[in-house]
């Protein structure tokens, strides 16, 4: 996880993708801030944030989900 502000990073070691996983891992690394200094928390939507609203929840945060366009082929990134 990255802030967008400081720009500092957390890492925790996953042995999986698991859903539950990830959510066990973000909270016990979040809920030692503040509930103020977590304004937002945003997400892409694979399956492994299947828990998104149980984070943002018991973090009273924002939660903003990204909505990803579709990958390009490699043609469509030529430079003509």
């Amino acid at each position: 996880m990255t802030d967008r502000t400081t720009l500092v990073t957390m890492l925790e070691k996953l042995h999986s993708t698991n859903a539950d996983e990830i959510y066990l891992k973000m909270n016990k690394r979040l809920s030692n801030f503040d509930s103020s200094w977590i304004k937002t928390i945003t997400f892409d939507n694979g399956k492994e944030f299947a828990h998104h609203h149980k984070i943002a929840k018991d973090l009273k945060a924002k939660l903003t989900l990204l909505d990803l366009i579709p990958l390009r082929t490699k043609e469509q990134w030529k430079i003509e």
